[in-house]
């Protein structure tokens, strides 16, 4: 079979009005069907000839050697069963994937979703850059099929090869977005592994500060004399992505009333958005001709004003990108306890959880307001000194059957087990009482104050009358449970 023929019967099942995509799998099977040597069946759908209502029909093609006893490698139908086009359409999908089995190589997979992408008019140019990029490097490792111990040699492979962590969780997010497509279209039967993630060191990429943002607008200002300065004041005012300003052209911006409006075409989300700001900024941005962009300067020019002004400024260039606007302004809305629907708006983000990991960037002076705010709400004490041990203060004594007595901080602590439960207290005595304590005493003490507890009380006096030392101690001191 030639792919001429290959390709004649396979588009016999596809509609006239078919997507470009589904040409380019058609184109592709028949491919497969030349370079497998024919070992492939084909099953397509064909509508019914009789009246309306009647079944679909199942056009089998089979390898040479396969098919109908004694009718090997011809064609043959069968009733799909249903009236209905798309289901017989997706009966000849099932029919097929019974009869090959899973075929698909992980190479497969992505290419696929690739040209599915590439074929659709809506997919933003950076996403399409992203997918293509992931398809190289899944061309150039050469996965043959999806397993834990393939993907994970894949990413060692890629993490010699000098890719950052972020980098390669990138990749193999896009690779499991691809592999879910197909495996919900029935392309693939096995589900994609579970691989954790690797650790991704701390960025110090961080919003600018007002102090920080001053000073670039101030270089920006006389820089060239002053010709980045509009371009670099409107993208830190609206809170926009460098490509949605540099695309704007002069009939997006109303001048009155300070509304700007990006088109579906260059947003990232392929939404149209309207955006707010004073409109004394749009005074400041130049008029251009319609249909034209304001900003005619090409994105490596920008960039290498963004590094002068940092450089000028005698900023951190590796903490500040020109993202870090962007950063600035969600930080801002936060902090001015904007609600969340508004910044979500404004900055053109569709998920809640997009915006909120902004929160992250809260600054240090506020997190110290917002502590400061806690202790107000709880209404606590003001702070005290902590009273100073001195020769008329007291000692701390833990006093037990058999005292060991530590002075290392100034206090004496006694500690030991009393009969057959811990029984301690913590007995304040003067200072100078207790260091003049024999320590035999302390042992009488301890044994009186357990029996004390245990409610001896006569045999405890009994136990202090001998000591003069002990008998002034015991007036004086106050004992508490510990």
């Amino acid at each position: 079979m030639t792919l001429l023929e290959a390709a004649r019967v396979l588009l016999e099942a596809v509609p006239k009005d078919a997507s470009v995509a589904r040409l380019l799998d058609t184109v592709n099977q028949a491919c497969s069907m030349v370079l497998m040597g024919e070992q492939v069946w084909r099953v397509t759908a064909r509508p019914p000839k009789g009246r309306d209502g009647s079944n679909w029909q199942l056009r089998y093609f089979p390898p040479p050697g396969h098919g109908r006893p004694g009718k090997e490698g011809q064609p043959y139908q069968r009733s799909a069963g249903t009236a209905c086009a798309e289901d017989a359409v997706r009966a000849a999908e099932r029919e097929e994937r019974r009869l090959n089995g899973s075929r698909l190589t992980f190479l497969d997979v992505i290419e696929r979703h690739v040209a599915w992408r590439e074929a659709d008019p809506e997919q933003a140019p950076n996403t399409l850059a992203a997918y293509r990029t992931a398809l190289k490097k899944a061309r150039s490792l050469q996965v043959a099929r999806v397993s834990k111990q393939e993907l994970l040699e894949a990413r060692d492979a890629l993490r010699a090869d000098g890719l950052a962590p972020r980098t390669v969780n990138l990749t193999f997010a896009l690779w499991r977005k691809a592999w879910a497509w197909a495996l919900e279209r029935g392309l693939v039967d096995e589900d994609w592994p579970r691989i954790r993630r690797l650790r991704e060191p701390p960025t110090k990429r961080r919003p600018c500060t007002p102090a920080e943002l001053e000073a670039l607008l101030d270089v920006f200002r006389v820089y060239r004399g002053g010709e980045f300065y509009p371009y670099w004041l409107l993208l830190a005012e609206l809170g926009a992505r460098r490509g949605e300003v540099h695309q704007l052209r002069e009939e997006d911006l109303d001048r009155e009333s300070g509304v700007v409006t990006f088109r579906a075409e260059v947003t990232k989300t392929r939404r149209k958005r309207l955006a707010h700001v004073a409109p004394e900024v749009l005074e400041l941005v130049p008029r251009g001709e319609p249909g034209r962009r304001l900003f005619s300067w090409s994105p490596p020019t920008l960039t290498r004003s963004w590094k002068h002004a940092i450089r000028v400024a005698g900023l951190d260039g590796e903490a500040l990108t020109p993202h870090s606007l962007r950063r600035a302004w969600i930080t801002d809305a936060f902090e001015a306890e904007l609600p969340l629907n508004h910044i979500m708006r404004q900055v053109g983000h569709v998920k809640a959880q997009v915006t909120l990991g902004y929160q992250a960037n809260a600054r240090d002076q506020r997190v110290r307001e917002s502590a400061l705010r806690v202790r107000a709400y709880r209404d606590l004490p003001p702070p005290q000194d902590p009273p100073q041990n001195c020769g008329g203060g007291s000692a701390k004594v833990r006093a037990t059957k058999e005292p060991q007595v530590q002075d290392t901080t100034g206090c004496c602590e006694a500690s030991a087990r009393v009969g057959r439960a811990n029984c301690k207290w913590e007995v304040a005595l003067p200072l100078s009482l207790v260091t003049s304590l024999p320590h035999k005493d302390l042992v009488v003490l301890g044994q009186a104050l357990a029996m004390i507890q245990s409610g001896e009380q006569l045999q405890a006096l009994q136990a202090l009358v001998r000591s003069p030392e002990l008998c002034q101690a015991v007036a004086e001191l106050k004992v508490k449970p510990d």
